[in-house]
């Protein structure tokens, strides 16, 4: 079998998906078992992607439907082989075999081939693990396992480190941040030397203070600003016995002083004393950076030694929690596996390479390995990776370093960078550098900025799509008015109602609270979105009021009571919560805790926990759509147990995620990470992240050629980042000062390499960042920035918006799964208190479910109904959907000849009033004959005598004249339909 070592660089949108799909039916053209072909990629999603479209591939091709001789052009175009006599039905049996034996087709998660590794041959028989389960960080699991830790380790005397945070939350960060995901680094390297102590710092910045900076000339004093006379003030009365606690007074003081202007008072120009000043600034400045140089060190490595001395302590509480309690994360099973590979005595690796034992314990040999996404991966799970490598005949690795943005966790993208050295001289580097997603112009601005980025790589890439539209780019600047980002999330929704974007566009931002705060804007304007988001249902406002009730009847703790009296919809003043803890009785939580005790199940004929709360509560007190659907979602989970008990107990011990609002082709929302590998035609970006203020400790690390740690500190990165901005921007430093101010920084130990090593990571995590949100868009990008910044200095505008399609959009295609989770904001009733008609609210409920239904039928019932139960199915009794089935039914034979019309359909058809500042009104149902030119708009009514009922006549008339602006040529016709009559 010939040898083969490749290294595809592919820039996003450029096909590899497609290649790496096309690289396996080649391999299997070979001759190469699809048995002994291993694919890794990083996420179960990019699992799955990969293996239909094998799957899918190989099926067009064995029977020559569809682009079946393009594939096959392009195997040979790509991969330099000639299809030859046979190799269809020699694919035809491979394709019968793998459908046969799925089981046996080798694509699987890093993470999930190491846990193979580590289940088979590690847990038992090394760590004594007979059983565990995943650890998924955020999870009341995880909240509650590092609680225990963070008691234990206060608890324990030989425990010895200072935590910056007060609150158990914070310190379980730190623990993470500091500890875990640095355990391989701080196993690898010995304390360092303390060339400084603190009581050298102090006397350094006594003499600073007291004789450097102690500036007079001709009798007159130099004035220090408010700071400088509180650093004398401490310094004055600092000594031995409170040395630690006054560095910790000075150090928010000394991290303002990095050069003269922020010691001295310098607004009276006509000063002789300031006069002077300027005339020693260099020599100030380099007194005063020459002070702060040793702090950075002192710091930086009191840090690290305290982390070395302690991580002992760390590690093994860690490990004995875990193992207690069954659990394990994935960073877990990497460390282990990587650790016990090379025992002697399991015998997996020999002389630097996997041996026989381990392949088959592994499924059989591995000929050949596709590794995709390589740009995520860690130093530890390369040097795995690389064991498998070695032992394989074929290689091909595929990524992107301009899309590593998982640093943070662990990913090293100069692994990738530099791939082709660890594999061999023999390795072949191919690029895709055609881009088959975005428009001309989305390219060219892309290649236009990141080109002109120093110390970056990036390559030129190319669109597919030069003869077609050339697509549009917009640069926004928009002045921040307050520190919230209530400006910018304002502006972009007032811009996605300008472009009517309210189909196939996304808006992508760094984090999970700002997509929050502007789903509220959008459910505002009455704007369908979906948001996607990973955080716990328990973090949602209306359930994390609920849960507080819950929480109460379960464990009877008082504190959960008051918390919940407290809330939005109860609104108890602390004089009102005082009267309840003197024994005032509040009759809504009498009533749960009577019913409670009494049964127990809210499954039960006579009490239903989720209604009695609706009927007593409501969804939330501003009627937002994320609270009713994820309030609708925990009484669903709720309704799975038979008791209140096991309930509290699953979804206190679990993640269960917040259900995402998905609106069919309405607008979504999503991190930038999350959108990674995804596509729309419009994107709205917020870019915000270069402004962070590099504050905390910053991870050094330094590797040998084998990737072995050589160097390791944890840095007070934000000295050094503070001292070169504030030179940088002193325009009283001439160049040449500056430069010898540069200099010495970089003779002073390894502070620079430290310095200019997190700085290129944090820089590179930036741009990578807005390469991959940029990368999203098709056809229309819009990038919206606070203030000038390394990508975007100016407001620009690239190429001109087509505006032509943003009314009426083909859609004939049904995908269930876009609709699988599609739920909008459901109609909520104001609860009387004095009077609540249960059967008026059913009917409206039903009235609701049916209309729903033809909202989101497209032509198969089964879906749409099961959608309905999704949505509906905990919100009305069995009688009442069965009531609803009946309609549905009933209505869908009524209107067969609409439903089943071959005009193109368009369901929940958005239009706009020129004349009336462009307001929003939704078509239930509109059917286009383009043959004879006539538009027929339905609208479904649930009520008794809708078709003669004069307001919705008039509204129909509304939207016949609308769209008649619309489509000028057309003859329009409306009708009501009524659903429950």
């Amino acid at each position: 079998m010939v040898k083969m070592k490749t290294v595809v660089k592919a820039s996003a949108g450029t096909g590899k998906t497609y290649r790496l799909s096309l690289e396996y039916i080649y391999f299997l053209l070979l001759g190469i078992d699809f048995r002994n072909i291993l694919v890794m990629t990083f996420t179960k999603k990019a699992t799955a992607e990969i293996k239909n479209r094998i799957f899918e591939f190989i099926l067009i091709i064995i029977s020559k439907e569809g682009n079946y001789e393009e594939l096959m052009k392009n195997i040979e175009n790509n991969f330099g082989y000639k299809f030859k006599d046979g190799d269809i039905e020699k694919l035809t049996d491979i394709y019968k075999d793998m459908l046969i034996n799925k089981n046996s087709v080798r694509i699987d998660t890093i993470d999930g081939f190491t846990s193979k590794v580590f289940n088979t041959c590690i847990a038992e028989p090394i760590l004594e693990m007979y059983d565990y389960n995943i650890l998924t960080e955020d999870t009341d699991t995880d909240k509650t396992l590092y609680t225990d830790f963070v008691v234990n380790l206060l608890n324990n005397k030989e425990f010895d480190f200072k935590f910056s945070s007060k609150d158990i939350k914070g310190i379980i960060k730190e623990i993470k941040g500091n500890f875990l995901y640095n355990k391989n680094e701080l196993l690898s390297i010995k304390k360092l030397e303390e060339k400084y102590s603190l009581d050298y710092v102090i006397t350094r910045v006594k003499n600073l203070f007291f004789n450097d900076l102690k500036i007079e000339y001709n009798g007159e004093e130099a004035k220090l600003k408010a700071d400088s006379i509180k650093i004398l003030e401490i310094l004055e009365k600092i000594n031995l016995n409170n040395m630690e606690i006054e560095y910790s007074n000075l150090k928010p003081l000394l991290n303002k002083m990095y050069k003269m202007q922020n010691v001295f008072n310098t607004r009276s120009k006509k000063s002789e004393v300031v006069k002077y000043l300027f005339e020693k600034n260099y020599e100030l400045t380099k007194k005063i950076q020459d002070f702060q140089l040793i702090r950075y060190n002192y710091e930086s490595t009191k840090k690290t030694n305290e982390l070395l001395k302690n991580h002992k302590i760390v590690f093994d509480e860690d490990f004995r929690l875990k193992k207690a309690n069954k659990l394990l994360d994935f960073n877990d099973i990497t460390y282990y596996t990587f650790k016990y590979m090379f025992d002697e005595k399991l015998g997996l690796v020999k002389d630097g390479k996997v041996t026989d034992y381990f392949y088959e314990l592994m499924d059989g040999k591995i000929d050949a390995l596709m590794v995709d996404e390589f740009q995520d991966t860690s130093v530890l799970q390369f040097k795995f990776i690389k064991l498998i490598m070695d032992g394989a005949k074929i290689v091909t690795c595929v990524g992107d370093e301009k899309q590593s943005i998982y640093e943070w966790r662990g990913g090293y993208k100069k692994l990738f960078e530099d791939l082709d050295k660890a594999l061999g001289e023999e390795t072949v580097i191919k690029t895709l550098c055609t881009c088959y997603r975005s428009e001309k112009n989305i390219i060219s601005f892309i290649n236009n900025i990141f080109t002109k980025l120093p110390n970056y790589r990036y390559d030129e890439v190319k669109s597919s799509k030069e003869e077609k539209k050339s697509g549009y780019v917009e640069t926004i600047l928009v002045e921040k008015k307050s520190k919230d980002d209530d400006d910018i999330i304002k502006k972009i929704v007032e811009k996605i109602k300008e472009n009517k974007d309210f189909t196939n566009t996304a808006i992508l931002l760094r984090d999970n609270n700002k997509l929050e705060k502007i789903a509220k804007y959008l459910d505002d304007e009455n704007i369908r979105y979906s948001l996607m988001t990973k955080s716990s249902i328990l973090n949602v406002p209306s359930v994390k009021t609920a849960h507080k009730l819950v929480k109460y009847l379960v464990t009877k703790n008082e504190v959960n009571k008051y918390e919940f009296l407290r809330s939005d919809i109860k609104k108890y003043s602390l004089d009102e919560v005082s009267d309840v803890i003197q024994g005032k009785i509040d009759e809504d939580i009498k009533y749960f805790e009577d019913n409670f005790d009494r049964h127990n199940s809210f499954n039960s004929d006579d009490f239903d926990f989720a209604k009695e709360y609706i009927e007593r509560f409501g969804y939330s007190l501003n009627d937002d759509s994320n609270d009713i659907l994820n309030l609708n979602f925990y009484f669903e989970k709720m309704k799975e147990f038979s008791n209140i008990y096991d309930f509290y107990e699953n979804i206190e011990g679990n993640k269960i995620l917040k259900k995402s609002i998905v609106e069919k082709d309405g607008i979504t929302l999503s991190t930038i990470h999350a959108s990674k590998g995804l596509e729309y035609k419009n994107v709205y970006i917020y870019d915000d992240s270069f402004d962070d203020v590099k504050t905390g400790l910053k991870k050094y690390v330094a590797y040998d050629d084998e990737y072995n740690i050589i160097k390791f500190r944890m840095c007070n990165y934000n000295i050094l980042n503070k001292m070169i901005k504030e030179i940088n921007d002193d325009d009283k430093l001439n160049d040449f000062e500056k430069d010898n101010l540069m200099n010495n920084f970089k003779e002073f130990e390894n502070a620079y390499d430290e310095y200019m090593t997190i700085n290129k990571s944090e820089s590179d995590a930036y741009l990578n960042l807005n390469y991959v949100a940029y990368t999203r868009a098709k056809e229309n990008c819009y990038i919206f920035y606070g203030m000038p910044g390394p990508l975007i200095r100016e407001e620009k505008i690239l190429g001109t918006r087509n505006m032509s399609n943003a009314m009426i959009k083909e859609d004939n295609v049904l995908d269930y799964l876009k609709y699988a989770n599609y739920f909008k904001q459901s109609k909520y009733v104001e609860v009387d208190s004095e009077k609540y008609d249960v059967e008026r609210i059913n009917r409206q409920k039903e009235g609701s479910a049916i209309h729903y239904f033809f909202e989101v039928y497209n032509g198969d019932v089964e879906i749409a109904i099961d959608i309905v139960k999704k949505k509906y199915g905990n919100l009305l009794s069995g009688l009442s959907f069965e009531r609803v089935l009946y309609l549905i039914d009933k209505n869908v034979e009524r209107y067969k000849n609409i439903l089943e019309s071959k005009n193109t359909r368009y369901s929940e058809f958005k239009i706009f009033d020129k004349d009336d500042n462009d307001k929003m009104y939704i078509i239930d149902l509109l059917l286009i004959d383009k043959d004879k030119k006539r538009a027929y708009i339905y609208d479904f009514k649930t009520g008794h005598n809708v078709i003669n009922n004069p307001k919705y006549i008039k509204q129909l008339e509304k939207y016949k004249k609308i769209l008649s602006k619309t489509i000028t040529d057309y003859e329009i016709f409306v009708e009501i339909l009524p659903l429950d009559e």
